[in-house]
């Protein structure tokens, strides 16, 4: 799984954290709109009511500007059959009981605005890793060095780009950047229409050969 926690905060930056996706040998059979009580990513709008983790003052003890915080999780599930196949099975899920909204911003726009696109950029690397498994062949005797290289490059871009997207439009705050970000982000969302889940409700296969790219 591949979490990211973003805070949501005015006139400082804020602390996040991501762990690397891990792999299970199984297959999640997972429906259109939740999984365990978590929320997969569609076209519904994350509302506050959505974030009901309960907030208490001792969240923001370090960052104690936080108005919101948000946990979104990519799942990547893949098992190998006796065709040597790999079937994969991913998507982008948002984790309500470890989001919350300080009160006093549950109806704030803004705010929310920001954390759904925390969530769309989760989408949009989920997105990313369907379909380059969609197309890709695996070497048997490699495989699982080759998705562990997929691991650290979906890591790595998604990082370095939650962050940038916090960054530059410091957390919401810069109206104008924000737009440019959520402009980008949809534009995104859309090339890649296609690889949504709702579309790839049967995991992608990806085939073995042995003459597959190391």
């Amino acid at each position: 799984m591949l979490h990211n926690h973003h805070f949501r905060s005015y006139g400082s930056l804020v602390k996040g954290w991501l762990a690397g996706i891990v792999l299970l040998v199984s297959l999640t059979q997972a429906n259109a709109q939740y999984v365990n009580d978590r929320i997969v990513w569609s076209d519904r709008k994350l509302t506050a009511k959505d974030f009901k983790q309960r907030f208490d003052t001792s969240m923001i003890k370090d960052e104690p500007r936080a108005v919101a915080h948000i946990s979104t999780t990519i799942w990547f599930d893949y098992k190998e059959t006796d065709k040597k196949e790999l079937i994969f099975d991913v998507y982008a899920y948002f984790n309500p009981d470890f989001s919350w909204v300080k009160p006093g911003f549950r109806h704030d726009g803004q705010v929310m605005n920001h954390e759904r696109f925390h969530f769309n950029l989760a989408e949009l690397y989920a997105r990313k890793v369907r379909k380059l498994l969609s197309t890709y062949t695996f070497n048997p005797d490699t495989y699982k060095v080759q998705i562990a290289a997929f691991q650290k490059k979906f890591s790595d871009e998604m990082r370095a780009q939650q962050k940038r997207y916090d960054e530059e439009t410091v957390h919401g705050t810069k109206v104008h950047t924000q737009a440019d970000w959520e402009d980008a982000i949809k534009r995104e969302l859309e090339e890649l229409d296609t690889y949504r889940k709702e579309k790839h409700m049967r995991p992608n296969r990806s085939l073995m050969n042995a003459t597959a790219q190391n």
